[in-house]
């Protein structure tokens, strides 16, 4: 088989071969099951022989892509313990996901378990284990699922490839049919036609201050569209029985304290496999909510007679300030006051002056939280008068009325008089 692995390889991606050769001559690591013991056979297998996937190609992911992945497989259940030994080698050609600024190599190293699985015309199965990232020597958990639909494998063969975080989220995953390539059952009993559905997985994980109940999720493909529904900031979703394909899930109603950790993108295509669950995961982070704003109050005076200055006073959720002088043309403000309405004032006008309305005096202004709330009083004068009138009687009774007399007056004005007036005159 390692020589069909090989000529498959020279027609698909030439770079694959000395990958699968070296790895070829190297014996894999045999862990005992995930529950530390042998696991024995757990599989629907032909016989008592040993069973497995062996073949290779291309596939293109996510569908409809410009760049395809190359790939090599050659993995059987040797000792019927449902540990299997092999090889797996996976190239990315995409340019996007380049380590190191080489393309992204990955090879397995270890394997934990592999079952046979339903819903492959000819056979399939499941596996794990431990793979490296040959650019970086990083070492990660992997689930692969490779399904042999019959010949040729071309446009009907399936292949998919899950890579995990220590924290079990997914760091990588291709899936798609066969472009190029055949893979081949061995050993496993023929099983129905394949599922045209799966179930799409949505999870959340929210971390930071200041975290909202929830966002809303939606998805659309060739399932249709789903949503949008409700999700908590920790939470899963999962839409099941969905028709296989890539859909778009937009993670929606992320207040502006938090952030969705890129990439992956928001939206992102996920390929839904037909048989499996698929499970994207949005990691958000928040910030502190702020809880103060400023308040920001301004004074504009124009005309002639112009006072000095004004009172001002406001009052609202953080308490009540003031009064408090401020200049005919100023400005004063609060800070860090608890958000919310507030009422603010400006007194001590003089009869010369007006405050232009509208806005009203007292008037309503609000302070956002982390923001500033500003208001500004414009104000006209007018000229107040500096002279005045001093009328002087006088009203004389009695006999003998003189025809008169003099009057006289001092003050900031000067000196006026003594002038004759009569005896009884204005």
């Amino acid at each position: 088989m390692r020589t069909i692995v090989k000529k498959l390889f020279v027609t698909t991606a030439a770079v694959a071969i000395a990958g699968l050769a070296a790895l070829a001559c190297e014996q894999a690591a045999r862990p005992l099951g995930p529950d530390g013991s042998d696991i024995g056979p757990m599989f629907d297998r032909q016989g008592n022989g040993p069973f497995g996937m062996t073949g290779g190609g291309q596939i293109r992911s996510p569908s409809g892509g410009s760049h395809h992945q190359v790939l090599g497989i050659e993995i059987k259940d040797k000792d019927l313990n449902g540990v299997p030994e092999g090889n797996l080698v996976f190239r990315d050609m995409n340019p996007a996901n380049r380590v190191n600024n080489r393309q992204l190599m990955l090879r397995s190293v270890s394997w934990s378990s592999i079952t046979a699985i339903s819903g492959c015309a000819d056979g399939g199965i499941e596996a794990t284990g431990v793979l490296e990232i040959t650019n970086t020597s990083q070492r990660h958990r992997f689930r692969l699922t490779a399904c042999d639909n019959g010949e040729p494998g071309r446009g009907s063969d399936f292949f998919r490839l899950e890579v995990f975080r220590d924290d079990g989220s997914t760091r990588f995953s291709w899936s798609g049919t066969l472009v190029g390539g055949n893979l081949q059952a061995h050993g496993i009993a023929p099983s129905v036609p394949p599922p045209t559905t799966g179930d799409l997985r949505v999870i959340t994980a929210t971390t930071g201050a200041s975290i909202p109940a929830g966002y809303m999720v939606s998805a659309s493909g060739p399932g249709g569209s789903f949503g949008p529904a409700p999700i908590g900031a920790t939470d899963t979703v999962t839409l099941s029985a969905i028709t296989a394909g890539d859909y778009t899930v937009t993670l929606s109603q992320v207040p502006a304290n938090c952030t969705v950790t890129t990439p992956p993108p928001n939206p992102r295509t996920v390929p839904v496999s037909a048989g499996m669950v698929t499970s994207t995961t949005f990691n958000v982070t928040c910030t502190a909510v702020p809880t103060t704003g400023d308040l920001r109050i301004i004074t504009a005076t124009t005309g002639a007679s112009i006072p000095a200055g004004y009172m001002v006073s406001a009052s609202g959720p953080g308490g009540s300030f003031g009064p408090a002088p401020i200049g005919a043309t100023d400005t004063v403000t609060l800070s860090a006051i608890a958000a919310g309405d507030y009422t603010v004032t400006l007194s001590q006008v003089p009869a010369n002056c007006t405050v232009t309305t509208p806005p009203p005096n007292p008037r309503t202004v609000p302070v956002p939280a982390g923001g500033v709330g500003s208001t500004t009083f414009n104000v006209t004068c007018t000229a107040v008068p500096t002279t005045g009138d001093l009328r002087i009687i006088t009203a004389t009774t009695g006999a003998s009325i003189p025809a008169g007399y003099m009057v006289s007056a001092s003050g900031p004005g000067g000196s006026f008089g003594p002038a004759p007036i009569g005896a009884t005159d204005t």
